[in-house]
């Protein structure tokens, strides 16, 4: 049989593709090396505006891996943002902030800790101007943008500036189609995180706890404007109550100064300074140009806790590719380290999770003691969240600080396991099981007996009865206050600052206001300051050979099965529901 010449050409494309990929990998690589030796030095001209886009912002601290070359407009931590903002107040050379809150990826208490620098930055009498450059601007765009002296926004925007709202999609009506049946224990009554499988609907003790966030927020958010716009409080709820609304309303209604755009802002601030023409300058390079923190002598270590807790979690190739996860053993081994540094005097952690493992926040409180135990006070800085397993992790620490927007609280346990024996039925898959005892089957794909059920509800009890104890001995509280206060509830900031959970409000600088007086340091002294993880290079991480091969496990036979064997497996965890303020 002749040779088919759609084959030949076919091999001869996958064998050229390959040879391609062969040729740029270690070109590629190559390129990265030589921009990571780059050094990189800005200088800042005299009457520069600091133009701050919040779309850049990414994540809490710095990645750990810098992924800077590969980007042409590099993306900044609100670490490093509080660090720009505030240096740029006290340089001769910035004159003013260019201000862009749209497509900001913050939560309720990060964009507090944004407007906490900003008001410090106009506190330095130099103007901020905002720009508010959004098909629809939402509230926390404008939220953020309340940091501005003058805000605009372009003629054709709308504004759905029209109150707060929480969404919560329930799954149980979908797994009941697919024949799967959620066995879903939560304690206590507050604890909604597995709401979303087990109930067709939010139940009353959810939505109360939705309904106080959704108040709290709003009355900060109401509060806020009023202040900042000096407006009465009925005229801000006679807005929201309008719905969408053309950008002239924001004008009439004196939420916004005018109507504009980017360059009517840059004309504007061209001449703040009697200087002739706008001169910009990025967060990225802005930062470039910061003295390095981590001098020499006394200093204070500032540890990142971010993303659901995991017990453990390796390298990954493409870190880019997944969320931020706080892994249990990872951030231990940071605060483990932190605290065998001589240098080192205090430990802020930061914290922003939902929780998850209850062995990996463990690991995390019992390096927090052991640092306390070595003389390192540890004060803990709440982001958006730090409930459930967030709070576990935090609870041991000398001092908690958190927003008044914070969620926090979630003290309580949930178990999740789905049976899927009705799904492989409907699949038509037979399922037969040997063991050789009874117990054997309470990590199948099964459902469990009443024995086993029985086994799982001791173990949360321990685990509860471990969460509430650490607590009310680590607070402070008395055990029946904890219980009172605990029952899986979610709380604001300003509710838990209240109930004693928290000791202060406020951001990452109050939290190193404490940090240097539990230490004994001089509180008018910059010390510096030494992150965890510490951001490395690609090419640097590449050449320690700490990362693994990047594997695919999903599309793998054996993997998938042991994935869906993983989601039946009975899960314990002090994790929070996810709370979406909009």
């Amino acid at each position: 049989m002749p040779d088919d010449p759609a084959k030949k050409r076919k091999g001869c494309l996958i064998v050229a593709v390959v040879l391609l990929l062969l040729l740029l990998i270690p070109v590629t690589l190559f390129w990265l090396m030589v921009r990571s030796f780059e050094q990189q030095e800005t200088h800042v001209d005299g009457g520069s505006v600091l133009e701050i886009n919040l779309s850049q912002l990414s994540g809490e601290g710095p990645a750990e891996i810098d992924f800077g070359p590969l980007f042409s407009v590099p993306l900044f931590s609100l670490w490093e943002l509080g660090r720009v903002i505030d240096h740029a107040a006290t340089d001769d050379d910035i004159v003013a902030v260019r201000l862009l809150p749209s497509g900001a990826s913050v939560g309720w208490a990060a964009a507090e800790e944004i407007l906490s620098h900003l008001d410090s930055f106009r506190d330095s009498d130099k103007p901020v101007h905002a720009l508010l450059e959004s098909d629809i601007v939402v509230d926390l765009e404008y939220f953020l943008a309340t940091g501005a002296d003058r805000i605009r926004v372009p003629a054709e925007s709308a504004a759905a500036i029209n109150g707060l709202a929480a969404e919560a999609h329930f799954y149980r009506g979908t797994l009941d189609k697919l024949h799967i049946e959620p066995q879903v224990f939560m304690y206590k009554e507050y604890k909604s995180a597995g709401e979303a499988y087990a109930n067709y609907e939010m139940s009353p003790y959810m939505r109360e706890s939705l309904e106080v966030l959704l108040e709290a927020t709003h009355d900060l958010f109401v509060k806020r404007v009023s202040e900042r716009r000096g407006l009465p409080i009925d005229s801000i709820h006679a807005f929201l109550e309008r719905g969408l609304a053309p950008a002239r309303a924001l004008v009439e209604a004196g939420l916004v100064d005018n109507l504009g755009f980017r360059e009517d802002l840059e004309e504007e601030l061209g001449g703040i300074d009697g200087s002739d023409g706008y001169r910009g300058i990025s967060v990225g390079d802005y930062l470039a140009s910061l003295p390095d923190t981590t001098r020499r002598g006394e200093k204070i270590a500032l540890v990142f806790g971010e993303g659901p807790v995991v017990t453990r979690a390796s390298s990954s190739l493409f870190p880019l590719l997944s969320t931020r996860i706080l892994a249990g053993n990872r951030v231990a081994a940071d605060i483990r380290e932190a605290t065998a540094d001589d240098q080192v005097r205090a430990i802020v952690f930061r914290v922003n999770s939902p929780g998850g493992s209850v062995l990996g926040s463990d690991l995390v409180r019992r390096a927090v003691v052991s640092a306390q135990a070595a003389g390192k006070p540890v004060v803990v800085s709440m982001s958006d969240m730090a409930a459930s397993g967030g709070y576990w992790v935090s609870m041991e620490a000398d001092a908690i600080v958190a927003q008044a927007t914070t969620i926090t609280g979630s003290i309580g346990v949930l178990f999740t396991k789905l049976n899927l024996d009705g799904f492989f039925a409907w699949l038509g898959t037979h399922v037969e099981r040997v063991a050789t005892s009874p117990a054997a089957h309470v990590l199948s794909t099964g459902p469990l007996d009443e024995s086993e059920e029985a086994g799982i509800r001791a173990w949360m009890d321990e685990v509860y009865a471990s969460f509430t104890g650490h607590i009310a001995t680590a607070r402070g509280l008395d055990p029946e206050k904890v219980q009172e206060i605990a029952r899986g509830r979610v709380w604001s900031g300003q509710d838990a600052l209240e109930l004693g959970l928290v000791d202060r409000l406020g951001g990452l600088r109050e939290a190193f206001e404490i940090a240097k007086e539990k230490a004994g340091l001089d509180p008018l002294v910059e010390y510096g300051v030494t992150v965890f993880p510490r951001p490395k290079s690609l090419f640097t991480r590449l050449f320690e050979g700490d990362l693994e091969a990047p594997s695919m496990p999903i599309l793998e036979r054996s993997a998938l099965i042991e994935w869906a064997r993983g989601l039946a497996a009975p899960q314990v965890q002090a994790r929070a529901p996810h709370i979406r303020i909009h």
